[in-house]
């Protein structure tokens, strides 16, 4: 008996361009939909992450306030943009 031999037939030049040109496009598309939704989600979550990363600057104790609040005719004295 003899055995038959399948030989793969050589992909064409056209077939070798698309394959190619599928693979980078593939790529780039990919890469812009990931930073897509990176970017979506930072937005969504930015309230949660601002206040994971700025707690101290966020928020202020009331042990480390140690001057009394300046009053409204002082404020109004320091030469702002309705004087």
């Amino acid at each position: 008996m003899r055995k038959k031999h399948h030989h793969k037939k050589k992909p064409s030049f056209v077939q070798k361009w698309s394959a190619k040109l599928h693979l980078w496009l593939g790529l780039s598309v990919g890469l812009i939909v990931f930073i897509v939704s990176l970017s979506g989600t930072l937005y969504v979550f930015k309230d949660e992450i601002q206040h994971q990363l700025r707690k101290e600057v966020l928020y202020v104790d009331a042990e480390t306030i140690t001057q009394k609040p300046l009053s409204i005719e002082t404020l109004k004295g320091k030469g702002g943009a309705g004087s």
